[in-house]
């Protein structure tokens, strides 16, 4: 019965230090998955760089500290990927984004529970997503701003929850910066 598992909700206590790793158990589930919620947790960069998930098309990390190398490992492998929500999630500066089918991206961020040592996303590429049409960046901090360059984005009609207006027409090239809003 397992053996067809579509949805995967692996999820911690908030309050367990140090986070605990996702079980590599998880990976098995990896051909048949259409939805996996991980939360709370290390994605540790051996087990993120196998994760294959053909058919995936939503994906959110809540609270997950995982490597900027890993990220972009896991998430070339799921080519079927509709959604995706990154909330809480650190360990990456830098993420690129090239994909055929992602229409929503969701980005929160807030303060990393006081703990300085957190790698904090700083910059966010929208390569090659011709499908793409929202995209949510939010979070409470003040002055931290994640710098967003779009490179092909045609579609994108929502930034932050408003018409992107500066984005309609998507040239090939358009850069913004983009300060943090309310989710």
């Amino acid at each position: 019965m397992l053996d067809a598992l579509e949805v995967l909700d692996v999820s911690y206590s908030t309050a367990a230090s140090p986070k605990p790793a996702m079980p590599p158990s998880a990976l098995r589930f990896s051909s048949t998955l259409l939805v996996a919620r991980l939360a709370c947790c290390v994605l540790p960069d051996m087990a993120a760089g196998q994760i294959h998930f053909p058919n995936l098309r939503h994906l959110t990390l809540r609270f997950v500290t995982v490597s900027e190398h890993s990220l972009h490992a896991m998430l070339a492998g799921c080519p079927a990927l509709n959604s995706l929500v990154l909330k809480c999630s650190y360990g990456f500066r830098c993420l690129r984004i090239d994909s055929q089918s992602l229409s929503c991206l969701a980005v929160y961020y807030a303060d990393p529970r006081g703990e300085a040592e957190e790698i904090m996303l700083q910059d966010l590429i929208l390569g090659n997503i011709p499908s793409l049409e929202r995209l949510f960046q939010c979070g409470p901090f003040g002055d931290h701003r994640v710098r967003v360059l779009v490179l092909s984005a045609p579609k994108l009609k929502m930034l932050n929850g408003s018409k992107a207006k500066l984005l309609e027409h998507s040239p090939t090239i358009k850069e913004q910066d983009i300060s943090q809003g309310e989710f």
